[in-house]
């Protein structure tokens, strides 16, 4: 909900017509989704935004071994949760990244969203979501797992590539984020 409050409120602030994904569940072992563009090797350990359906499909098998992992937790979750919806911003801006480009641009992102909740975001919305103690480690672990496993691979940028995009949104917000996004 705090996603989808976040990038609706700033969609409509700038004029820009969104629609938020919807989320839909699949299990570790299939059946996967069917997108045009995302091979049927990349849904497993996942969550991915397909943007012919307009849907974060997320591997809820994953995601619950995740927020049970004493390492990773709910956290993990979110930061995956909020890097496809970062994808789907990234849609429907019609952004030009690609990419390790395109990867980074979503941990900025992430990092923004994960700056609006942090302090806790009024309490008179509807759904609010407070960050305790540790998320932002978890935050930071998931950033991390995520990264590519050499520097040349380029796909989704080095740990430290990851976590200084994640760090940028966190503390400047979505207009520092708008660099990295060509």
């Amino acid at each position: 909900a705090s996603l989808d409050f976040f990038w609706t409120e700033l969609a409509a602030a700038n004029g820009v017509p969104f629609t938020p994904p919807s989320f839909s569940p699949f299990a570790t072992d299939g059946p996967y989704p069917d997108c045009p563009g995302i091979e049927p090797a990349r849904w497993p350990r996942s969550v991915q935004y397909c943007a012919a359906d307009n849907t974060i499909h997320w591997d809820q098998d994953f995601a619950i071994e995740l927020s049970l992992d004493e390492f990773t937790g709910d956290m993990s979750v979110g930061y995956l949760f909020s890097a496809a919806y970062a994808d789907a911003i990234q849609t429907v801006l019609n952004s030009p990244a690609t990419g390790e480009s395109r990867a980074l641009y979503s941990d900025c992102l992430t990092g923004a969203w994960v700056g609006f909740i942090v302090p806790p975001i009024p309490r008179d919305r509807e759904n609010q979501l407070v960050l305790s103690a540790g998320d932002l480690d978890e935050a930071i672990v998931t950033a991390i797992a995520r990264a590519d496993e050499r520097v040349d691979t380029d796909v989704n940028g080095s740990a430290f590539e990851k976590i200084t995009a994640f760090r940028t949104g966190l503390l400047g917000g979505l207009n520092v984020c708008r660099d990295l996004g060509g």
